[in-house]
């Protein structure tokens, strides 16, 4: 199957080995047989999972190798939330997009509606902090709310 296969819908994966043993000494001998089958299998799943493993480890060397000399701007972001119980949240976010499309956040902060003058404050400074990224303001009230 390959590494590749262990990933599912969401891009989320998880190996698991699991073997249900018997101590050899309470076995009979048509158990022992088949205990030993089943050792056997899962000694050549773990071996499969080794290789896979060592390829996979391969695959985040070149993947390591290749975000560290790809293309990228820093973007911030300002965004006003209006949950359904009517308080504001402001979201200001500060990452690195990659030319794939790959988003590395280095700063996620949240603000309360109160804070309005707070978030504000700190987005201005950042800009000024970091002249020449890709600054956005969403903060305007949704046609939607009251």
């Amino acid at each position: 199957m390959g590494w590749r296969g262990w990933f599912d819908s969401f891009q989320r994966g998880e190996v698991a080995l699991r073997g249900y043993f018997r101590p050899p000494e309470e076995l009979e001998l048509d158990a022992v047989v088949s205990m030993d089958r089943s050792a056997a299998h899962m000694q050549r799943q773990a071996e499969a999972l080794l290789a896979n493993l060592a390829e996979y480890r391969q695959a985040l060397a070149e993947r390591y190798a290749a975000l560290s000399v790809m293309p990228y701007e820093i973007r911030l972001d300002l965004t006003r939330e209006a949950r359904f119980d009517g308080k504001v949240w402001y979201h200001l976010k500060l990452y690195k997009l990659y030319e794939d499309g790959t988003k590395q956040q280095e700063l996620a902060e949240n603000y309360p509606g109160k804070e309005r003058h707070k978030v504000l404050a700190r987005y201005k400074a950042l800009c000024k902090e970091r002249p020449g990224i890709t600054a956005t303001l969403d903060i305007a009230r949704r046609p939607w709310e009251k």
